[in-house]
Order: structure tokens, then sequence, then C-alpha cells
């Protein structure tokens, strides 16, 4: 089964929806705006994920090299981050 991530950005929190191939929603919250944070939500959420996708806007570019430059071992575990 394919897992889709999903966030809504905003400077101090965000809205993350996790779903599958089918579109039923696994998870749905909201957290703090912190790499980590996304990154460890993420990976207690679901173990596999096909793509993780953000809006874009003023905090895209920062938020997008941050994920990936902070937790390079968790972003490879959970198969791509675009």
């Amino acid at each position: 089964m394919k897992r889709y991530v999903g966030f809504d950005v905003a400077q101090k929190e965000c809205g993350l929806c996790i779903v599958d191939d089918a579109g039923t929603i696994l998870f749905e919250g909201t957290f703090v705006t912190d790499p980590d944070e996304i990154i460890g939500m993420i990976a207690s959420a679901v173990k596999d994920v096909e793509k993780i996708v953000h809006e874009s806007g003023p905090l895209s570019t920062w938020l997008t090299r941050e994920l990936v430059n902070t937790r390079t071992g968790q972003a490879r575990r959970t198969r791509g981050l675009h």
C-alpha cells in the first residue's frame, strides 16, 4: 500500500494529512513548523511513504532544504521527499 503525505505550512504551525492509495485518511493533525518535528511526526505515523508534498510559499524553500538536510537518515527511510 502506498502512502502519501501532504501538509499546509504556516509560520508557527503546520497541518499534516497522510492518506493511502485508496484515499483513506491514516493520520490528520497539526504540529509546530519545525523540520525535526515534521520528520518525527511522519516517521511515527507510517513506516513507508511514497511521496511528501507541501504547499509552495515564502517558507517552502527553507522548509524543503531543512527537511532534507537536518534529518537525511529519516528522510531516506520515508523514501522520498518531493
